[in-house]
């Protein structure tokens, strides 16, 4: 039995296929891995455990199927659900996506989950903006003003974390990639969804947040998550 697959979408380390299901007629996603951002060589296994501990959300597609052993194919292959909307319009649907991000950050998880978990998540970020901006310092295409005031910033950026201790506060599973193509909106009252989770972490919700901060409007929007975060806490835990 022959099927059909069909170009979804396509990033710098995963390319996407949609597919119905032969016997049960069911649109589902084939996700093929090429590369993993994160250094891990098991990658695609690690999107998948971390959607299998957010499927109780309802927010993000549910894996049914994973395979990294790259017996059949070079590349590892995750098969989820396929759910249906339209990218995130920051002047319709903020409200929504807040109440989306609340869930997903409401799901417990533990530190012994399986997830990465860096003691300091600002650290960790900056760690990774000097590792990704090396190919600019050594590329002849580099402007050396522009250089300068990159070190400069990274600099004022360490003197901050130093002067601040390991983050002790509520933790939870992150996306740490937020932008609107990663929201799946079908509006107010509908199931309103987030895909993409390539680089999950175990930390800081409000790191998911710096996308809303992004755009002015968005700012005293995003609180509103802050107050559906709360209201969805188990008694007595923390945030």
């Amino acid at each position: 039995m022959q099927i059909a697959y069909q170009p979804l979408a396509q990033g710098e380390y995963n390319i996407n296929y949609w597919f119905v299901h032969p016997l049960t007629g069911k649109k589902l996603v084939l996700r093929v891995n090429t590369g993993s951002q994160m250094h891990l060589e098991k990658q695609i296994e690690y999107e998948y455990h971390a959607l299998e501990l957010l499927k109780d959300s309802g927010r993000t597609p549910v894996p049914v199927f994973v395979d990294g052993s790259k017996k059949e194919l070079p590349y590892g292959v995750m098969v989820m659900e396929f759910l249906e909307g339209s990218a995130l319009d920051y002047r319709k649907n903020l409200m929504e996506a807040a109440e989306c991000l609340a869930d997903i950050h409401s799901v417990p998880v533990n530190d012994t989950d399986g997830l990465i978990s860096p003691a300091n998540p600002l650290q960790a970020i900056l760690d990774e903006c000097n590792q990704m901006v090396q190919t600019y310092y050594n590329s002849d295409l580099g402007e050396e003003k522009k250089k300068v005031q990159i070190r400069r910033l990274l600099e004022l950026g360490q003197e901050k974390i130093n002067a601040i201790r390991d983050y002790d506060g509520y933790r939870c599973c992150i996306n740490t990639e937020l932008n609107s193509g990663n929201f799946l909106m079908n509006g107010a009252g509908k199931e309103n969804y987030l895909i993409d989770w390539e680089k999950p972490l175990y930390g800081d919700p409000v790191q998911d947040l710096k996308m809303g901060m992004k755009k002015p409007r968005c700012v005293c929007r995003f609180r509103i998550w802050g107050i559906f975060l709360h209201r969805r806490q188990p008694s007595g835990k923390q945030m």
